[in-house]
């Protein structure tokens, strides 16, 4: 999460592309932990747990539903990469 959090602070240097690439990572990222979590957490026999693991699979589908849906409507370009300090501009 704070990988993600940074992210956001790092998106000029990252470039569009690493920046995306590093958001579609978080999602292979957050499924092993999920899995990891259901599969062979300690934590999961509690009760608090099938909820809160229900809870952020819900949430997750959801957005990812929304954004796939929502993908042809952009309302911000993407953010360039910032130039190097020697980086003349040719006109």
């Amino acid at each position: 999460m704070l990988a993600i959090t940074a992210s956001f602070w790092l998106r000029r240097i990252l470039g569009h592309t690493g920046w995306r690439l590093l958001h579609y990572v978080s999602f292979s990222v957050w499924l092993v932990a999920l899995a990891h979590g259901i599969g062979v957490g300690s934590d999961t026999i509690k009760p608090w747990a099938a909820p809160l693991y229900l809870a952020t699979a819900e949430a997750v589908a959801y957005l990812t539903v929304y954004r796939v849906l929502s993908a042809g409507r952009r309302l911000d370009p993407p953010i360039p990469p910032r130039r190097p300090f020697n980086a003349r501009v040719i006109r």
